[in-house]
């Protein structure tokens, strides 16, 4: 059996990316395969046919099973078709608009709600909260959505709409994170807790308070649970970070390829990934490194 894994951004450019395609390549090894990596970057506005191009690779190269991230839910569905049109498997992390064989799906408003509700037992009805979004992808507009949500039950108001482009990191890294941060406190200096969407953005966060006296002080929690984003907990300068499982995401996609070469999968069959944990002052040594939770070995670039 062999995997095609889609990486939607170069190693290094994200830590939980990159934990995810190291818990597929465990599962596919686990289940007697090998898992090969084509890399894209959908910070380019040709994302789109950066990833159709790949497809078109794995085809040629006669792999069983494509998996790709979608990033948009409607592209590229022209791809994917031929994709299995060639009697080639198509599984994708989150469900797109178009059909594949199988997809992992993400309690993205799930984890936003739990991560609200969370910081709101530790805040008050004066508070109030600035929310930094992501570059608009459906799992992160369903984590903010959670995140909305769980703040108007809990009664404490968001300052600004996330769903903004300024209120966004549009390149999902922590330079992208610094931008909105420091247009967001300058803007509303009311604020007195913040929700970076992803650790990446935190650390931006922190670099914009950096010389500022609420460094440290300013309840805020995160998503994914990347080491600097536990050692920021650690260090005291953070709240907590929503551990999502980032390995266990990668062997879900891993395992459920594995199922549809076998035929022990149904035909568009959905496994959800793992819903995860606050990591917090309180349980810091209980957090294990994502490379220990599967067999970490470096991936296998290219199809020759």
């Amino acid at each position: 059996m062999r995997v095609l894994y889609v990486n939607p951004l170069p190693e290094g450019g994200n830590p939980a990316i990159d934990a995810l395609a190291y818990g597929l390549d465990a599962a596919v090894r686990q289940a007697g395969g090998e898992t090969r990596v084509l890399t894209t970057d959908f910070r380019l506005p040709d994302i789109g046919q950066q990833t159709a191009e790949a497809f078109d690779a794995g085809i040629e190269a006669g792999v069983d099973v494509i998996v790709m991230y979608a990033l948009d839910p409607a592209q590229p569905a022209e791809a994917a078709a031929r994709v299995r049109a060639a009697g080639g498997r198509l599984v994708s992390l989150v469900r797109p608009d178009f059909e594949v064989d199988g997809a992992v799906v993400y309690p993205n408003f799930n984890q936003g709600l739990f991560m609200a509700g969370w910081l709101a037992a530790r805040l008050t009805g004066e508070d109030r909260i600035g929310i930094i979004g992501g570059p608009g992808t459906p799992d992160d507009n369903e984590e903010v959505a959670g995140l909305l949500f769980g703040f108007r039950r809990a009664g404490i108001p968001v300052v600004n709409d996330p769903g903004l482009d300024e209120w966004r990191n549009m390149i999902d890294v922590a330079d992208g994170g610094h931008e909105v941060a420091v247009r967001l406190l300058a803007k509303h200096p009311e604020i007195t807790a913040l929700v970076p969407y992803n650790d990446e953005s935190m650390l931006g966060v922190l670099r914009a308070l950096e010389g500022d006296p609420r460094r440290g002080r300013l309840p805020m929690v995160s998503r994914n649970a990347a080491p600097k984003a536990v050692q920021a907990v650690r260090d005291g300068l953070t709240s907590g970070t929503w551990d999502i499982e980032p390995t266990g995401i990668g062997w879900a996609a891993g395992a459920l390829a594995a199922r549809l070469v076998t035929g022990d999968a149904a035909p568009g069959e959905l496994a959800m990934s793992p819903v995860g944990r606050m990591v917090h002052a309180g349980n810091l040594d209980a957090w294990q490194p994502w490379e220990q939770r599967v067999a970490w070995r470096p991936l296998v670039h290219g199809l020759d």
